[in-house]
């Protein structure tokens, strides 16, 4: 027989169904003022010496897990390590003539 040896809700019945435990739900979702910061800090240069936030270093600085960040760049089309906009200012390496 099908489940003879589970201790579920089958054994006592339909009543055992209908007054079935209830369980604790699945991961709570984020809060909408987390996944505001991410987004902002993305559309933001990073803080340590790098071109573009590598989800790593995002998780890092929020304090959340690498697979959330992926989770949010992926829901508002981010994907910094695909943008072509950085650019050095020349003047950084330009050497000042002693005078």
């Amino acid at each position: 027989m099908y489940g003879a040896g589970r201790s579920g809700s089958w054994p006592r019945g339909v009543d055992g169904l209908l007054r079935d435990k209830t369980r604790p739900p699945g991961i709570a979702p984020l809060e909408t003022a987390l996944v505001d910061q991410v987004v902002a800090l993305t559309l933001e240069p990073p803080d340590h010496e790098a071109t573009h936030w590598t989800v790593r270093a995002m998780a890092k600085a929020v304090g959340i897990a690498a697979s959330s960040v992926v989770k949010i760049w992926h829901e508002h089309g981010l994907a910094p390590h695909r943008w072509r906009r950085f650019k050095r200012d020349c003047q950084d390496f330009r050497v000042q003539a002693a005078g």
